[in-house]
């Protein structure tokens, strides 16, 4: 038995449909479509382009230690 929680498929459009379409002949696969968040990656798309950030992870993180509205130091 595999169970695989998330897997990221990246390529050319025609090739990416093509590997899941094949996966999906040999396990059963839910398709979300674009990724919007993965590991406690914040991900933006654009054509030919992707962009990474953590801002929510930092948003959570400061909440979890109640400093939401802590202020920041800036080292010089």
């Amino acid at each position: 038995m595999l169970y695989i929680d998330d897997l990221i498929i990246t390529g050319a459009e025609r090739l990416i449909k093509g590997c899941k379409r094949d996966i999906a002949l040999e396990f059963e696969m839910k398709d979300i479509d674009l990724m919007h968040y993965f590991l406690g990656l914040e991900v933006w798309q654009e054509e030919g382009h992707f962009f990474l950030g953590q801002g929510k992870y930092i948003v959570d993180i400061l909440s979890i230690f109640h400093m939401e509205d802590c202020k920041p130091i800036l080292h010089l």
